[in-house]
């Protein structure tokens, strides 16, 4: 469910003058084909400068950015950044921190998902509720989300047939939504003359489950 072609228009952007740069990057799943499709487009020194993710293993042209310190890069859990708990939440998530003396990875008593020596500021730090220790995750503003769909109507409706699943696209839409910012969808067909039927939703709000 990668919008390919944003990306690529993204990555010519950077080139030209007052463009943006050093963007942080938050992804959930791996977004790549383990060479250079995918996130992998955007591995172009000085246009990111944070890459939030929770899986890595198929964009290795981020990861060598990583392994040589050129940008600042996580790894939080997959069940984290999907759920849609940490778009709709006013601050943040709450998981579960195990109570045994070897947290999960994302413990910042540990390394706190970093990934680099380049990496210092804490997104995650633990917290006690009624005697239990919890991670705490900020929240994670988002100003553009990058969607891919499958078809879309004139009114601005996204239907996802014929994505393989559905989680890792509401969550950036209702990040998008919270923080009044800017959704971008592209789709694999346009139907022009047709309105995508009921219970496709209102325009600017997502279907109902």
């Amino acid at each position: 469910m990668f919008p390919r072609s944003y990306c690529w228009r993204w990555r010519s952007a950077f080139t030209k003058p007052s463009a943006p740069r050093d963007l942080t990057l938050v992804y959930a799943a791996g977004q790549g084909d383990g060479k250079d499709r995918g996130l992998n487009i955007l591995a172009h020194e000085g246009l990111l400068k944070r890459v939030i993710g929770g899986h890595w293993g198929l964009c290795p042209k981020l990861v060598k950015l990583v392994v040589e310190e050129k940008i600042e890069a996580y790894n939080l859990p997959l069940g984290i950044i999907t759920p849609t708990s940490i778009a709709i939440s006013p601050l943040a998530s709450l998981a579960h921190c195990p109570t045994s003396a070897w947290g999960p990875f994302v413990d910042p008593r540990l390394d706190g998902g970093k990934l680099n020596k380049r990496t210092s500021e804490d997104l995650v730090r633990v917290m006690e509720i009624d005697g239990k220790e919890w991670l705490f995750y900020k929240a994670m503003p988002i100003n553009v989300a990058f969607l891919r769909g499958t078809t879309a109507d004139p009114e601005g409706n996204i239907t996802l047939e014929a994505r393989s699943a559905s989680t890792s696209t509401i969550s950036p839409w209702l990040l998008a939504v919270k923080n009044s910012a800017a959704a971008w969808s592209s789709s694999s067909r346009t139907h022009r003359q047709v309105k995508i039927a009921e219970p496709a939703s209102r325009r600017g709000a997502w279907p109902p489950c």
